[in-house]
């Protein structure tokens, strides 16, 4: 995901936000290198981010699922 990129998990009522800066996704002072490990640590329990993450690139109005994203790459590696 390009520098800028927002990203939030939400889950069980509570949502951690951060953005992609020099490859890391950076969560208040933390940064991680893998979204999925992230994902578990700020959840506390193990996670499936495809479900609870979301992103916004820049330029972007809107919040959308991390696994749209999967999906676009997917369609264009087949090309």
């Amino acid at each position: 995901m390009p520098a800028g990129t927002r990203l939030r998990v939400s889950y069980n009522g509570k949502a951690f936000n951060g953005a992609i800066e020099r490859g890391f996704w950076l969560v208040d002072v933390a940064r991680y290198v893998r979204l999925s490990v992230a994902t578990s640590a700020l959840a506390g329990v193990s996670l499936n981010g495809w479900i609870y993450r979301e992103a916004q690139v820049p330029g972007a109005d809107r919040w959308r699922p991390i696994s749209k994203f999967r999906t676009e790459v997917a369609r264009r590696k087949r090309r």
